[in-house]
């Protein structure tokens, strides 16, 4: 009888050291799989900026389509120029259906705001935008009311301003600790950003080039530029944390 106690103790014995060692390697597993000690912070402050300087470099710009249908004669010579009753809250930039910028000016009077665009008849874009300067110098005392045109429907473009890049950039070096308060982004964080042209060709930099790579996470974002004189631009927002 001594002897089969003897054993019964023994395989209790082997049994518990088998359990601690199943649950100390479970542990592992586990502490494996969550990583508890891994810093991801970085990680996380690049996917904040990714939205964050998009924001808040955006441009305020709408598109209008407008088909006129009149040629606008004067004793049988085009004048080249008229003007529609539109409500507008900014000033514009019209492009052609040839694909180049036209004048025109965004004037009110009598209660009545009018657009005038020097041009015929055809296929405009009417782009419509806080960032254009209004062309005053532009003579509208020959252009005629336009009562044969049909608009399209007004939509949002999506772009970012150049103009907000250049005032952006200045925060970055002069105030780095200011240009985060405006993205939100935590104190300790560090980022910056390139911003490129199609072929790479290099716009705005407010990148502080780290001492070392470690931790460096980076993420692009494709976009468009938007210029003062109307133009956009197919640009890459590169995009650091570290």
């Amino acid at each position: 009888m001594k002897i089969i106690t003897k054993n019964k103790r023994g395989a209790g014995h082997v049994e518990a050291i088998l359990s601690m060692v199943i649950f100390i390697g479970f542990i592992f597993a586990l502490l494996y799989l969550i990583k508890p000690f891994e810093t991801r912070g970085s990680n996380n402050n690049v996917d904040i900026l990714r939205a964050a300087i998009p924001a808040h470099l955006k441009a305020e710009l709408s598109q209008w389509g407008i088909n006129v249908y009149e040629d606008f004669n004067s004793q049988g010579q085009p004048k080249g120029c008229f003007f529609i009753l539109l409500e507008l809250e900014n000033n514009t930039q019209v492009l052609s259906s040839n694909g180049s910028f036209v004048q025109s000016v965004n004037r009110r009077s009598v209660n009545q705001n009018h657009l005038y665009i020097r041009g015929t008849s055809g296929l405009y874009t009417i782009y419509i935008s806080d960032e254009f300067e209004n062309n005053l110098s532009m003579d509208t005392a020959p252009c005629d009311l336009s009562t044969e045109y049909r608009l399209g429907l007004l939509s949002k473009v999506d772009a970012i301003s150049y103009k907000k890049a250049l005032e952006f950039n200045e925060t970055y070096w002069s105030d780095y600790s200011r240009a985060k308060t405006l993205l939100r982004i935590p104190d300790s964080a560090e980022f910056g950003f390139i911003i490129t042209d199609g072929i790479g060709g290099q716009i705005i930099n407010s990148f502080k080039s780290p001492i070392t790579s470690v931790n460096l996470n980076v993420k692009e974002v494709s976009t468009q530029m938007l210029y003062s004189n109307g133009t956009l631009q197919n640009v890459r927002i590169r995009i650091y944390s570290y």
